[in-house]
């Protein structure tokens, strides 16, 4: 889309130019100035490395690998040009040689990184202390692979190709990098063109549904054994209207009457597939992020029997934030039940009370 400039009585067309025409280098200009303010591509993203190459084939890199708060990796590739030629591709590759990265290589990447700059840190605590944990958690590490692409333009069989790759579960995103003259200034604006930003949380939803599906096809519908029998459990001794609902194969939530849907906030029994059963309240809206103030001090508290204190993980939902006490498989089910009976004793009345301010006091989503 064209940038004008308004002028007194008219509007001035801005020059659009190309990063050629400034002399812009993709590694030295461009790839350095994204990667000292990762903000302005990714919000909440932080770097773990510039031009990865950990494999055998050394000719191979990646021209920025990043992190997520829900410690997801992220390919990020820069072109220069009028279509990004071929570079879904490349990320595609890049993507899955990455796939099986673990956290110790993940702090070893970044020391690498630390020490090709000349900057100081301790790469472990850094990581950590972006993703809000004290200790690493490999089961939790590099789970998903997303993909960003960033080039002056794309080609039609570009774009269509990487529609059709996020309709199969793939997170990739295309953001186009617009450059200006103005006045002997050089502009750049950044243009994420897929998905559309006002799409993207509808497309994110419909991908975890349609994953959720698949999921529950695969199992037969059938839920794991430990989570029926701690709803089976926690059921006869639940307060009324705090009765577990839902058929999805891997949870069943709980929400409170007086908690309005649309907060977004709710109680769940979460199987995490052949690592735990989770005792969870759940933060899943924008609105209801000030929840978390009154959730995060809980942190460290016991649940009853639970061989497991509460955390909080504030990855969850996109960096909302979860209260969790995870459960080993094997908890007989009425500890589980009566753990999910004490969270709610904890939290309810603290979390009723803020929901009821953010209800009153108009509160936008983000």
């Amino acid at each position: 889309m064209p940038l004008y400039r308004m002028l007194e009585d008219a509007l001035g067309p801005v020059r659009q130019s190309t990063l050629a025409e400034r002399g812009v280098k993709e590694r030295a200009d461009r790839q350095r100035l994204l990667r000292d303010r990762i903000e302005i591509l990714l919000p909440d993203a932080f770097v773990l490395a510039e031009e990865f190459g950990d494999w055998e084939d050394a000719r191979r890199r990646i021209d920025l690998l990043c992190l997520d708060k829900n410690a997801s990796l992220i390919v990020v590739e820069l072109k220069r040009g009028s279509t990004g030629s071929h570079m879904e591709l490349q990320a595609l590759r890049y993507a899955a040689m990455v796939s099986t990265m673990t956290f110790d290589q993940a702090v070893e990447a970044h020391s690498h990184y630390l020490a090709r700059l000349g900057r100081e840190g301790n790469a472990r605590e850094r990581l950590l202390k972006f993703l809000g944990r004290e200790s690493a958690d490999e089961s939790e590490f590099g789970q998903e692979v997303r993909i960003v692409l960033v080039s002056e333009d794309f080609g039609k069989e570009l774009t269509t190709a990487v529609l059709w790759l996020n309709r199969r579960d793939l997170d990739i995103t295309c953001v186009r990098l617009l450059s200006y003259d103005l006045d002997g200034s050089h502009l750049v604006q950044l243009e994420r063109i897929i998905p559309l930003p006002e799409a993207a949380e509808y497309q994110s939803k419909l991908r975890e549904k349609e994953q959720e599906s698949r999921r529950a096809q695969a199992q037969n519908c059938e839920a794991p054994a430990e989570l029926l029998e701690a709803v089976a459990a926690y059921d006869p001794i639940a307060r009324e209207g705090f009765e577990t609902t839902g058929r999805a194969w891997n949870y069943r939530q709980i929400r409170p009457p007086d908690w309005s849907d649309p907060i977004g906030t709710h109680y769940e029994f979460l199987y995490a597939s052949g690592k735990h059963l989770g005792v969870e309240l759940h933060i899943e809206r924008a609105r209801a992020r000030l929840v978390a103030d009154v959730l995060r001090p809980l942190a460290g508290r016991m649940l009853g029997e639970a061989p497991e204190p509460l955390q909080w993980d504030p990855s969850w939902s996109g960096g909302k934030g979860r209260l969790t006490c995870r459960l080993p498989l094997n908890t007989p089910p009425e500890v589980a039940a009566k753990a999910m009976h004490a969270l709610i004793a904890l939290t309810h009345d603290v979390v009723t009370q803020r929901l009821n301010g953010l209800a009153s006091g108009g509160d936008e989503d983000e």
